[in-house]
């Protein structure tokens, strides 16, 4: 085999892995809401305000000094300081027009309405286990709060890290979507047995056990999260 050859096979192999990056990483933006404004039953917003409570969306997502939930709180990780965003229903800076089918996705899969990927500071990869209606609950809840104008200030990373399509690589290793019992496939029995409340398996946890997993920051400790991106705050 020639020098030539094995050169030309390279570039090929390169090509075709910034390819399949470029593949994992890019994600579609969601249209923008037409009518942000919206109605919410009043029992599914009190449902997700204890939701919220439970994952201190609040203390995550709120400036020292700031407005709830309108973002701007400095994380610090390993790789330089990441700014929680405003998740207030303000159109221009917050997420007023996020559909619900937006706010899952960013929930589920940790991608922006605009089709960014989201850092793992914020902890998608727990609320990925979150039901259906518990999602919704919380959507009803954060868009029924008081709109705050407030953009959040630019992230400050370290080179290479604020190129977001590297954060396909960290969801490919971290990521596990689905029903919370598919969290434990892979993990060691004897750390299943010290997490689950008196030694009962998964499927059988009582449904505030499976919430409290999907909203909290818990679930990480299974993760190797702190040398990657560790869950300063939950929310």
């Amino acid at each position: 085999m020639t020098k030539r050859t094995l050169l030309l096979g390279s570039a090929i192999g390169l090509a075709a892995v910034l390819l399949a990056a470029f593949a994992v990483s890019w994600q579609p933006a969601w249209p923008a809401l037409a009518n942000p404004s919206a109605t919410f039953d009043p029992a599914i917003v009190a449902r997700g305000e204890k939701l919220a409570h439970l994952g201190n969306c609040a203390g995550c997502h709120t400036a020292q000094g700031g407005r709830p939930f309108a973002g701007g709180r400095p994380l610090e990780t390993p790789f330089g300081t990441v700014f929680t965003t405003n998740i207030t229903p303000d159109p221009e800076t917050g997420i007023g027009r996020w559909s619900r089918k937006a706010f899952v996705r960013a929930l589920r899969e940790g991608v922006a309405r605009n089709g960014d990927l989201l850092y793992p500071a914020f902890p998608y990869d727990h609320f990925t286990h979150a039901s259906d209606p518990d999602i919704d609950a919380l959507y009803a809840f954060l868009m029924t709060r008081p709109a705050v104008q407030a953009r959040a200030p630019a992230d400050r990373l370290k080179e290479p890290f604020g190129f977001r399509p590297l954060l396909a690589g960290w969801n490919l290793l971290f990521l596990h979507k689905g029903p919370l019992a598919d969290f434990f496939t892979g993990v060691p029995s004897s750390m299943i047995r010290a997490s689950q409340p008196n030694g009962i398996a998964v499927e059988r946890w009582p449904r505030d056990w499976r919430i409290a997993a999907a909203v909290t920051p818990r679930a990480t400790n299974w993760a190797p999260r702190e040398a990657t991106m560790p869950t300063t705050a939950p929310g």
